[in-house]
């Protein structure tokens, strides 16, 4: 369910104006046991450069924010991302 949230638009919520030279934040929300997962399951990698999705902790909403954060970069999106735990 949480997974469904985070690919359906209810956790993207931006944020108020940032300075001149930032660009705003884009906030995701993610489920805190999903967050924890993610964290392992990363690293110290690269998340935008993730093409493997195997190993400890690679469960389906764990990917789903990885593949989330790959295609809003490849969609253009310069942001950065802020996880909001839920």
């Amino acid at each position: 369910m949480a997974a469904w949230l985070l690919v359906f638009g209810l956790g993207f919520l931006l944020t108020g104006h940032a300075a001149a030279e930032k660009l705003p934040v884009l906030r995701i929300a993610v489920a805190g046991d999903v967050y924890s997962d993610y964290k392992a399951f990363v690293g110290k990698r690269d998340p935008l450069r993730i093409n493997t999705f195997n190993g400890a902790h690679a469960r389906r909403d764990v990917v789903e924010v990885v593949l989330l954060q790959q295609a809003l970069r490849r969609g253009g999106l310069q942001r950065p991302l802020h996880f909001l735990l839920t």
